[in-house]
């Protein structure tokens, strides 16, 4: 095993748009529908469904069901399976805001192939009142707009409209949950406060555990830079050690635009080398002026643990002593990694690449 240069690349959540930027769909009607289009990547057997909610004011039974795509792209109406339908169904309470929900299927399908379309079809199953919102997109890439996969909706006008932002949503295959092409399924996104070193916290960043050996060659951030502010890269959460610490940026050297992005690289000979399967915090550390960092995202427990095969990317904070974390939660920021493990000998294996996330 031996590290490889790879160019840099990043590790984590590097991407975000539209800040504040879950898009919702009112369901307050009998007609009222959601769609998730997408291409299997496997073919074993689907059990469960998940989907976000955001407000609830109403509960009602909610309906998950797995159709065909008709030569438009959009559902069939055709549920698959006949008089086993392929769906189910599960009651939402009005207690249920900002809950992250997995509907088990009455009878699991499995793809022929991957290389058919489907579509999950959210409805109603026999509507009494619900009033809810679903969150049906996520904005979290730099380009603002998703070709595939896509949502569809039908607020009740009787055809689908597609949707060009990452959709929200979640598969089981037989007690594997996955999440296709960056279809993180979150369901809420909050705003860091300001902070600053006399705040508690006072640093406030990530925790990556790799599933690789790899070289820290730099971060990206979004963050509200106007004051100074430091990145410390630690290892051990309950005595931390600074692996690197960044140089102090000087307001006067950023552009002061608010809440963008943010890049930087080491210095030569400044890289440091990476264990598979360690802890490693990457936090930020202002001086006695308010900096803000991206909104951080939230789900449920476990969801991000699933996403990344238990490679860790959680929210972490500190106040001068150990550092915490929130598996819950994750923040806007990612590595940069300009080496990794070539996978020859009883290296770490192959690497494959999950939404904006490498992972194995």
């Amino acid at each position: 095993m031996s590290l490889v240069s790879v160019g840099n690349i990043y590790y984590g959540f590097p991407f975000i748009t539209t800040f504040a930027s879950l898009g919702g769909l009112n369901f307050d009607g009998d007609n009222h529908l959601l769609a998730f289009l997408f291409y299997p990547d496997r073919t074993t057997a689907i059990t469960e469904i998940g989907i976000s909610l955001a407000t609830v004011t109403t509960g009602d039974t909610l309906k998950a069901s797995i159709q065909g795509v008709d030569v438009s792209g959009d559902p069939d109406g055709v549920i698959f399976g006949g008089g086993s339908p392929v769906s189910g169904t599960l009651l939402i309470d009005a207690a249920d805001d900002d809950k992250t929900v997995w509907i088990t299927l009455d009878n699991s399908y499995s793809p022929a192939n991957t290389t058919t379309p489907l579509a999950i079809v959210v409805e109603y199953n026999s509507y009494v009142a619900g009033v809810m919102v679903i969150n049906r997109s996520f904005d979290l890439y730099d380009s603002g707009t998703r070709d595939y996969p896509f949502s569809s909706t039908d607020a009740g006008v009787g055809s689908w409209t597609k949707q060009d932002d990452a959709p929200v949503f979640g598969i089981n295959y037989s007690g594997t949950k996955t999440y296709h092409a960056g279809a993180v399924l979150v369901s809420d996104i909050t705003a860091t406060p300001n902070f600053n070193s006399g705040d508690n916290p006072n640093e406030i960043g990530s925790v990556f555990r790799l599933p690789f050996p790899a070289r820290f060659k730099g971060v990206r951030l979004f963050i509200d830079s106007d004051n100074d502010f430091q990145y410390v890269l630690y290892e051990n959460a309950g005595t931390p050690s600074a692996l690197f610490t960044s140089r102090t940026f000087d307001a006067s050297m950023t552009a002061e635009v608010g809440l963008s992005a943010f890049e930087d690289v080491v210095p030569v000979g400044s890289e440091v080398s990476l264990s598979k399967d360690t802890d490693y915090f990457l936090l930020l550390k202002p001086g006695a002026a308010d900096i803000r960092t991206v909104y951080t995202v939230v789900t449920a427990t476990g969801e991000l643990a699933s996403l990344f095969d238990n490679a860790n990317c959680f929210y972490a904070t500190r106040n001068g002593g150990a550092i915490s974390t929130t598996n819950t939660q994750f923040v806007i920021m990612a590595l940069i990694l300009d080496q990794l493990d070539d996978g020859t000998g009883t290296g770490g294996g192959p690497v494959r690449r999950v939404g904006s996330v490498l992972a194995r």
